[in-house]
């Protein structure tokens, strides 16, 4: 599997950038993150960026909103922003984002390297 960490594409801007600027060292530390998984992530970051904007959006206008009746109704940008979270929690989960998830991934986590293995590094044997 190709290893290393992903480049973050230009593209992703705002919440979204600042999502995978978080996430992606965590999961790397975690072993959970390789250059291959970067489509993965970068649409995970991006619900989560719209989930963030609608949020901000919905607490300018308010849950509830007035129709063309003058009647209070659900604001419509609580339906999109769930939309963004039937995104969004697959993704997670595909990364172990998720407690349960988290349970159920294995990673093949190399043991420690003792000191002897630090020598030959060092001294190239």
């Amino acid at each position: 599997m190709a290893s290393g960490i992903p480049t973050a594409p230009p593209e992703l801007e705002g919440e979204a950038k600042a999502e995978w600027e978080r996430i992606v060292p965590l999961l790397a530390e975690a072993g959970l993150l390789t250059r291959v998984d970067r489509g993965g992530l970068v649409m995970a970051c991006q619900a989560w960026g719209r989930w963030i904007t609608l949020q901000a959006e919905i607490n300018r206008q308010g849950m509830l909103i007035k129709n063309r009746k003058g009647m209070p109704e659900l604001n419509p940008l609580i339906r999109r922003q769930d939309e963004c979270v039937s995104q969004f929690r697959p993704l997670l989960q595909e990364f172990g984002l998720s407690p349960s998830s988290r349970s159920r991934i294995k990673v093949d986590v190399p043991p420690p390297k003792t000191k002897v293995d630090l020598f030959r590094e060092k001294h190239g044997g």
